[in-house]
Parts: C-alpha cells; structure tokens; sequence
C-alpha cells in the first residue's frame, strides 16, 4: 500500500513509492503528525481510502473537531462520529475488539481513524478524556493480533495522551512539514540534527520506532477526489 515517495527522486522527477505491505507481521497502527496547513487530514484520508479499497477495511471515524474536509460525509449513513458524538465511535469501535477478546473469531480489517485526539481529550471532561485515552491504549496494546487498527491524525505529538506507554506500539509514524518539535523528537528518539530537510507538501516516515531509519517522503497528490470519498464512504458502510 503505498505511503508516500522517496522524497529526494521524486524532486528529481522520479515517483519511487514508498509502501506499507499488510500482514500478520506487519507493523500496525497510523500516527500522522502535522500542524495546521500542512495537510494531515488528507493524508490520513488517503490512507484510510487505501486500507478500504485494497484490504476490505471497514472503517470508523470520530471527528471530533469537525473539520471541513469531513463535510461530504454529513448524509452518509455509517460509522461516522462527528464532534462529541466521536466518543460514541471510539466506544463502538472498542466493542468490536472485545467481542473479538471474547471469542468472535472475525479478523477482517477493521481501522479506526481518530482526527485530532488531542483536542478530542482536552475538549471533555475530565473522566470522559480519561476513558477515551483508556480505550486508544487498549487498541494499540492489543489491536494487532485482532486486526483492529488505528489511525490517529494530531497537530502535537504529545505523549500525555497515550496511557502507560501506549505510544510505543505505533508501527508507522509520519511526520508532516518541514519541522518535528523538539518534544516529538523526544518522544520517538529522533535527532533532528542529521534530518534531510524537505519542504512543500512532504515529511518523515517512521516504521516500528527505528528512527535511525527516519525517511523523508512526499506526500501523494489527490487525483480524484470523487474517488476518495466514494472509497471513505464505503469503509463507512460495509
């Protein structure tokens, strides 16, 4: 499934891709990192598109800041959760992994995408964002085996909302921009000092916390954005 481009030929009119192979020893869950305008929604998007059209993936999605992008799913009958009702499908989401704890022998894809959990868990309660970031840390601790997998877009990597070193079992980290913030470099060990820069719309690809392997890629252009969308409404609905 393809992730990005190699940064540096695709600069010099090469498309080398950039892929994640899915697979029982694949690395899972999706960490997207990115300030505002540096088009992290999209990428997540492409992403979830992709898991749903080449792995059957069904999908849920809680928006809890209700971004425009979001905005053509308003009349789509399916799992998608906007503003506080996100916590209902982090909720519904989390009971498809216990049922399949508790026997259901289903392991058809399933992909949870969060937009925005930091503002998600700051924007409620207490009690309510400690119960959302309980259940994000059981599906990453124990989503793999169960092919339940997550999704998470942020501006901040911040390791204040991922309980008890949950963080840890993200398997793929992107990095959008041309900056990582000195706190997202120490929580994923990453030197920014020997960093290739990049700019536009690119960023680093980081597999299973190897960042000496850190990778800059390009960012793939949407072509067909009808298509996105027909393919995110699909995950929403199967």
């Amino acid at each position: 499934m393809l992730v990005g481009y190699e940064y540096n030929s695709y600069k010099l009119g090469v498309a080398l891709g950039v892929h994640w192979t899915p697979g029982p020893t694949a690395p899972p869950h999706w960490l997207v990192v990115g300030p505002s305008g540096t088009g992290k929604t999209v990428f997540s998007g492409q992403l979830a598109a992709r898991m749903v059209l080449r792995e059957n993936a069904r999908l849920w999605i809680a928006n809890y800041k209700d971004d425009d992008f979001f905005q053509f799913l308003q009349g789509v009958q399916g799992r998608y959760y906007r503003f506080r009702d996100a916590v209902n499908g982090i909720r519904d989401f989390y009971t498809v992994l216990e049922n399949r704890l508790g026997g259901d022998p289903d392991r058809s894809l399933c992909l949870l995408w969060v937009d925005e959990l930091a503002a998600m868990v700051t924007g409620l309660d207490k009690k309510e964002g400690e119960l959302v970031k309980s259940a994000v840390a059981s599906i990453l601790q124990t989503g793999r085996s169960l092919n339940c997998q997550l999704l998470v877009s942020v501006q901040r990597a911040d390791s204040a909302y991922f309980n008890n070193g949950a963080r840890e079992n993200f398997g793929n980290v992107v990095f959008l921009g041309p900056n990582i913030t000195k706190e997202a470099a120490g929580m994923f060990g990453i030197d920014r000092a020997v960093l290739p820069s990049v700019t536009g719309r690119a960023g680093y690809y980081i597999v299973n916390g190897n960042s000496e392997a850190i990778r800059p890629i390009q960012c793939p252009i949407i072509k067909d954005t009808a298509k996105l969308r027909e393919a995110l409404s699909l995950g929403l609905t199967r």
